[in-house]
């Protein structure tokens, strides 16, 4: 049974008196110890010792791990919980950059719905028309952006206005009228005021090509008559969609 030296610790036979470590001669007391006590190392309870503090250190490992997770829920912890923001950041910004990316109609069509799902659950029956729509130019399709629109009700003579935003987009609430309708006056600093066209969605302006829409500018660019704005009384959603016509 190997035993200690006291003073370098190195381990020595039962039966060797001199140290070959630190050559230290040991004492006739600690061979005799050592030859009639096999279970325990000269020198004290190294071994045991050893035990202890290993034990020890996985308490306290065990000890700090369950601090910091403790403080984690309690979201003390700001680097974990910034981590956790992080990912949670970059699995929306994943699911965003995957969907499929709405066109200029879709997200003016979805502006306009969001409008008129609100006026329709107003109780009973809606009073209101959501009109929305895009003006834009006849000749270059661009978008006219800060417009002006102004709805003047045919039978009291109350305007009501709004203005486009930068993509040339609007949405306005007109009161419902069961006879006569609304007067439409377009108006903008670089167009010719009251000088535009209101688009058939059978057969837009976008469809077709320049030198067309430039034979509907020649025709119409001088005077042009508009109908009055007249949505069925039934409808909540209207699509208005405007062409100006630019200055020569």
């Amino acid at each position: 049974m190997k035993v200690f030296c006291p003073s370098c610790r190195t381990a020595l036979e039962a039966f060797e008196t001199t140290c070959p470590q630190c050559m230290r001669e040991r004492t006739p007391a600690e061979l005799e110890a050592a030859q009639g006590d096999d279970a325990m190392p000269m020198g004290g309870d190294a071994p045991q010792k050893s035990s202890l503090g290993g034990i020890l250190m996985i308490l306290i490992g065990i000890g700090v791990l369950g601090g910091m997770g403790y403080l984690y829920t309690q979201g003390r912890l700001g680097f974990l919980n910034i981590t956790a923001r992080d990912k949670a950041r970059d699995a929306a910004d994943n699911n965003a950059s995957a969907a499929p990316k709405k066109t200029g109609a879709q997200a003016l069509e979805g502006a306009i719905a969001a409008q008129a799902a609100v006026e329709v659950q107003t109780p009973e029956k809606s009073t209101k028309w959501v009109v929305g729509g895009e003006v834009y130019d006849l000749l270059s399709l661009n978008p006219v952006r800060g417009a002006v629109l102004v709805f003047t009700d045919r039978l009291k003579g109350k305007r009501y206005e709004t203005k486009t935003n930068s993509k040339g987009r609007y949405t306005i609430k007109l009161p419902k009228l069961k006879n006569d309708g609304y007067d439409l006056e377009v108006r903008h600093r670089s167009y010719r005021k009251g000088i535009y066209l209101e688009e058939d969605p059978a057969r837009p302006f976008k469809n077709q090509d320049r030198a067309s829409r430039y034979e509907t500018h020649e025709t119409f660019r001088r005077s042009i008559v508009h109908a009055p704005l007249t949505p069925a009384e039934d409808e909540t959603l209207v699509r208005h969609d405007l062409a100006m016509f630019p200055p020569r």
